[in-house]
């Protein structure tokens, strides 16, 4: 199933869905329930994935009894953009706050390194 990225003709509001090609729509808005439309730029130039911002990770998140210890220790690392949300997973607010907090505690991408999903110039 591959990920759309959408764009409200309304509102502006950016979001994603995944589903297969076959039934591919446009979705209304989960911000306003109007109209949207496929942002096909966001797609192909917008970074890790669709790069639909922010980005929630359950992957690069912890435990929820480590919740409050973990945005601490966010902190004193000097990471910027990131929220560790309640049930423990990570929210990215930019491309950057990814590589920076995947820098930070060394999650390697083996596909892309600490940075976006698809660099240019990754060999492995």
């Amino acid at each position: 199933m591959a990920a759309y990225c959408f764009k409200c003709d309304d509102c502006g509001e950016q979001f994603e869905r995944r589903m297969t090609f076959e039934e591919l729509h446009c979705p209304r808005c989960p911000a306003c329930g109007r109209a949207s439309h496929r942002d096909y730029k966001t797609e192909l130039f917008g970074g890790h994935r669709s790069g639909c911002w922010p980005q929630v990770s359950d992957f690069a998140g912890v435990h929820p009894d480590q919740v409050k210890s973990h945005a601490e220790n966010i902190k004193k690392k000097g990471v910027r953009g990131v929220e560790v949300l309640e049930n423990g997973d990570i929210k990215w607010n930019d491309r950057k706050a990814r590589k920076d907090y995947c820098r930070a505690f060394k999650l390697f991408d083996k596909d892309a390194g600490y940075g976006d999903a698809s660099p240019v110039n990754y060999t492995g």
